[in-house]
């Protein structure tokens, strides 16, 4: 079935680069890969098909990894995946947050924090982290997508300066949008998945267009690639794996490498 209805596009990958300015002078080069929404599956998106992605990545060699969650169709499939992620190692680490499709592995015999952990990935649900590169600093906010109603115990971002790079990690558009406001500082850039631009796309339409999800994009983020709507540069990424249909139409699967300057 992948290979018949998911391999067209999967063959059509992108690999997106872009640059991003931002204000920290000691960030110039830094390189950032995002990936969301990988959905990994026996049946609709094998082994074979990510350790071919996985080859991809390896090459990249970005200092930091990010992902927007939906990593796994069940908790099987996510305890396969993860430590095929681990392969990728870079030396400033990966962060995650889940997605609505990982809320099944949060109680499963595997928990996902568990394989990520061993992957060598950290788990932000509702939570920061903070590291330094060189005499500057990158702190990421990191937004729970298994109960909606939950917050972080407090505002995002309090005490960085000038020399902090903030970065706000999601899995649904709409949840930038609503919690962006109570950031005491606005991030830098955000960034989200979930929507996969779509999945199908025709005559400029999608399942989005036609109402699907309607309450949830009511703070109309968009669905594909960037914006500065909540004042803030915020990038929507296709992501790379399939849900309810293993098809893509005119929304090829898509990773980015973001390099600061």
């Amino acid at each position: 079935m992948f290979s018949l209805l998911y391999m067209p596009a999967f063959r059509r990958a992108l690999i997106e680069k872009n640059t991003l300015k931002q204000p920290v002078p000691a960030l110039q080069g830094f390189t950032m890969l995002f990936i969301t929404d990988i959905h990994a599956s026996a049946r609709t998106f094998p082994k074979p098909a990510v350790q071919k992605l996985m080859n991809q990545l390896h090459a990249l060699k970005p200092d930091l990894i990010l992902y927007g969650g939906d990593f796994a169709e069940t908790p099987d499939d996510a305890a396969w995946l993860l430590p095929m992620l681990g392969q990728l190692r870079p030396p400033y680490g990966a962060y995650a947050v889940p997605g609505n499709n990982d809320q099944s592995e949060v109680a499963s015999p595997h928990p996902l924090a568990a394989l990520m952990a061993d992957a060598g990935i950290t788990l932000l649900v509702d939570e920061e982290a903070q590291f330094s590169v060189g005499e500057a600093f990158v702190r990421i906010g990191g937004l729970n997508a298994h109960n909606l109603d939950t917050r972080p115990s407090e505002p995002f971002f309090r005490d960085t300066d000038e020399n902090t790079f903030r970065l706000l990690l999601a899995h649904y558009p709409w949840h930038v949008a609503e919690y962006s406001q109570f950031c005491v500082k606005p991030p830098h850039l955000a960034l989200v998945g979930h929507t996969h631009g779509g999945q199908f796309r025709l005559f400029g339409l999608t399942p989005f267009s036609l109402g699907f999800e309607l309450k949830y994009l009511a703070h109309q983020v968009g669905i594909d690639g960037w914006s500065e709507r909540q004042g803030f540069p915020t990038l929507v990424s296709r992501g790379i794996g399939v849900s309810r249909f293993p098809f893509r139409l005119n929304a090829p699967p898509v990773v980015h490498m973001i390099t600061l300057t």
